[in-house]
């Protein structure tokens, strides 16, 4: 008789642990695109309040393990497009998500130059102005700067820069790459 006991309470046990354990690990996923549907590699998509975060790979596909269920907010950011905050409640199956985002202009300082400057000159100047001159900017590194289109108003002394394709920029210490769409019209004084 104890054994026959012993026996239902090990599978009563089994059947509780396998209940516990399919309520929860659910995977969040999905794809980002821009409104074009080009996927966009690299964007940051994180759970807010938690410490899940991860980046989109180069099919632009992101993945969250083991999730329990429950009410999340979940963001998606890139450098260059409005970040697209949802909330889900994740409640029996897994989500898989379609993110578009919008670009968004980012507008810089104006500088004005003196004339005479050469080309590597204006590239340096912008450079130093979207980048930034810390320490973290100046570890940083476009690295398909024909990309990017310089044009020097001389009677104005402003310079403006376009590019045809996202700028791919680089960070030697931290490893990261970036990629960010440069759009907008020209600024006047």
């Amino acid at each position: 008789m104890n054994f026959i006991r012993y026996c239902l309470f090990a599978v009563f046990t089994l059947l509780l642990s396998l209940n516990a354990a399919a309520r929860g690990h659910y995977n969040v996923m999905g794809t980002v695109t821009d409104e074009k549907g080009q996927l966009l590699t690299s964007a940051t998509v994180f759970i807010s309040g938690s410490e899940k975060i991860t980046m989109t790979n180069e099919r632009g596909e992101f993945i969250f393990h083991n999730l329990d269920p429950g009410a999340f907010q979940l963001t998606v950011t890139m450098l260059g497009f409005t970040p697209d905050v949802r909330s889900l409640v994740i409640q029996t199956t897994s989500p898989n998500l379609k993110v578009v985002l919008k670009p968004t202009a980012i507008a810089l300082n104006e500088v004005k130059i003196p004339a005479g400057n050469t080309l590597e000159d204006y590239y340096q100047l912008f450079k130093a102005q979207f980048l930034g001159i810390s320490p973290n900017g100046l570890d940083c590194e476009i690295t398909n700067r024909d990309v990017i289109k310089l044009n020097y108003d001389q009677k104005k002394g402003i310079l403006t820069a376009s590019a045809n394709d996202f700028l791919v920029i680089q960070n030697k210490r931290t490893g990261y790459k970036v990629r960010y769409l440069l759009r907008g019209s020209p600024t006047t004084p």
